[in-house]
């Protein structure tokens, strides 16, 4: 939703599945949000007076560590994004060579 910060008023729904973290564009003309499945999504800002948006658009899906903080932020002309992205935590087997330095004096 979106209301007035110091005027009473209305309240008007950005989208109809819910969302969290709202980010503005730069020049106002866009809502930037998190979807509840991990989509960052965009809604166009159609009109100030009466205020409208247009319908939600998925932009990418992301995976943040926790939604209800802010984890991305939209540059001030919307083309880039960054994301405190959570990555996956395979553990990978690690070979250690122990000596390295005696086996490089060897001859082969």
């Amino acid at each position: 939703y979106v209301r007035p910060f110091h005027e009473s008023g209305g309240t008007w729904r950005v989208s109809s599945r819910g969302g969290q973290t709202p980010t503005w564009k730069g020049d106002g003309r866009e809502i930037y949000y998190l979807a509840p499945d991990g989509m960052l999504m965009v809604a166009p800002v159609t009109g100030a007076a009466p205020f409208q948006t247009g319908p939600p658009t998925p932009l990418f899906k992301v995976a943040v560590p926790d939604a209800a903080d802010p984890q991305y932020d939209v540059s001030p002309d919307g083309k880039r994004f960054l994301v405190n992205q959570q990555i996956s935590l395979k553990e990978e087997p690690i070979t250690m060579l122990v000596n390295w330095a005696a086996a490089l004096k060897k001859p082969s």
